[in-house]
């Protein structure tokens, strides 16, 4: 099934969100929960970006999301 990704900007415009309503780690995940932080190390490399997980599969919520700001705009320098 894959992740079953959404995205969308956040109503305030400074941000975006990134939906997994699936995971395909998650017997490791339950295992090794360190995948989970790789995954979001990984988007904020990919995305050059700051990435924060807000919600989390393994951890009970209905999907995985990520919330997604760009770093030129946060005002520290890069």
């Amino acid at each position: 099934h894959g992740y079953m990704a959404e995205a969308a900007a956040e109503p305030n415009g400074d941000s975006a969100l990134i939906r997994e309503h699936n995971c395909v780690l998650r017997a490791v995940a339950e295992k090794f929960p360190e995948v989970c932080v790789a995954e979001e190390k990984f988007l904020a490399e990919f995305l050059g970006a700051v990435v924060e997980r807000r919600k989390h599969i393994a951890s009970g919520s209905s999907c995985c999301e990520y919330c997604v700001k760009d770093k030129a705009g946060l005002g520290t320098g890069g």
